[in-house]
């Protein structure tokens, strides 16, 4: 390694690192993580007890799988997470860039902080919902059960979130606004996407019908399966850093 590399490479984590404390010290992004928590808890505490006490109105719940069926609703926390990253620094975007001219590594540094806080917030509220559901499961007297196809799709989900989370991120840099993105990325996932699945086969590989097809362990016939979604989510995030970078190169500061 070179001289100039190593330089580089200092420059880069110094970059990264105040991006982090930025991060970390900014209330937004601790109310938010703090909310997905506390929310993942008490849902699966929630639908655990529920499924218990009410087996014949449980959908075919059980108490020991109940608490996946809370996780999926987090990923309106993770989609704000990924808006935040960039919500941050819009007022102040100009002074961003003369600090950090290389708008190449002010992208990556974004993207490296989306998916660092998204992986670590994910991993704290898989660990609340299945903490709360074993909590309940020992107060009723039921023992854990084992569910590898449960954890297929908790992994997928968290999968998800990062991707959500480094996706709302990249498409914020490209159109330089964070909460418009935000609106839309709620509006498909919450209502939009399911009524244009229903009028066209081709809103099968928008974001969020991809990721549906992730928590599927057993893809129904004629889906598009866990391996293709994962490509296509692959895909939606190539697309959305170039578009990003060459969005952030014709930005004049």
């Amino acid at each position: 390694m070179t001289t100039r590399d190593i330089r580089r490479q200092r420059i880069f984590l110094r970059t990264l690192e105040s991006e982090f404390l930025k991060a970390g010290f900014y209330p937004p992004i601790t109310v938010t993580a703090l909310a997905i928590v506390l929310f993942s808890a008490v849902a699966s505490a929630y639908l655990t007890y529920m499924a218990w006490a009410r087996p014949d109105a449980a959908a075919g719940l059980t108490p020991f799988s109940a608490y996946q069926f809370a996780l999926p609703a987090e990923q309106v926390g993770f989609a704000l997470l990924g808006a935040l990253v960039l919500y941050m620094d819009e007022t102040v975007m100009v002074r961003t860039l003369l600090a950090v001219p290389n708008r190449g590594r002010l992208l990556a540094t974004k993207v490296a902080v989306s998916a660092a806080l998204s992986a670590g917030i994910s991993a704290l509220s898989v660990s609340a919902a299945y903490g709360a559901s074993i909590a309940v499961l020992a107060v009723l007297g039921c023992g854990a059960s084992a569910d590898v196809g449960g954890f297929v799709r908790v992994g997928s989900l968290v999968a998800w979130w990062a991707a959500l989370s480094v996706l709302v991120t990249l498409l914020s840099v490209l159109v330089r606004k964070s909460m418009p993105v935000l609106v839309v990325s709620l509006a498909m996932m919450l209502a939009l996407s399911p009524v244009l699945r229903s009028l066209t086969a081709a809103a099968a590989w928008l974001p969020d019908q991809l990721a549906l097809c992730l928590y599927q362990v057993s893809p129904s016939e004629g889906s598009i399966g866990m391996p293709t979604a994962a490509v296509g989510l692959a895909l939606w995030l190539v697309a959305a850093y170039a578009g990003a970078r060459a969005s952030l190169a014709r930005l004049s500061v």
